[in-house]
């Protein structure tokens, strides 16, 4: 299933410094705003508007988790987002305690 648009846009994404969209790693803290809600809620209440494109548990590895809307945002998630500096600054902002 190769799919070489895909890989070309990544590779386009992470590398192009005129493209503001970046991939990043938020890890969620005890206590924190978005601790215990799910994504849709968190973004309700918080409009960071970041894409959360999977979800790794804390003790697992890396692996590509099926998230949706009502997927629980919990402590000790790391959440692997796609969005614009501001956006993922907002959603690192909100994960902490």
């Amino acid at each position: 299933a190769k799919q070489p648009s895909v890989i070309d846009f990544l590779d386009t994404l992470l590398s192009t410094e005129d493209i503001e969209i970046s991939l990043a790693e938020i890890e969620i803290e005890p206590g924190s705003r978005i601790d215990g809600i799910t994504i849709k809620k968190a973004n309700q209440l918080y409009q960071f508007e970041a894409l959360v494109v999977s979800i790794i548990e804390k003790g697992h590895k890396v692996t590509v988790s099926q998230v949706s809307a009502s997927t629980l945002i919990k402590a000790g998630h790391k959440l692997i987002v796609v969005g614009v500096i501001d956006q993922i600054q907002k959603l690192s902002e909100l994960a902490i305690n």
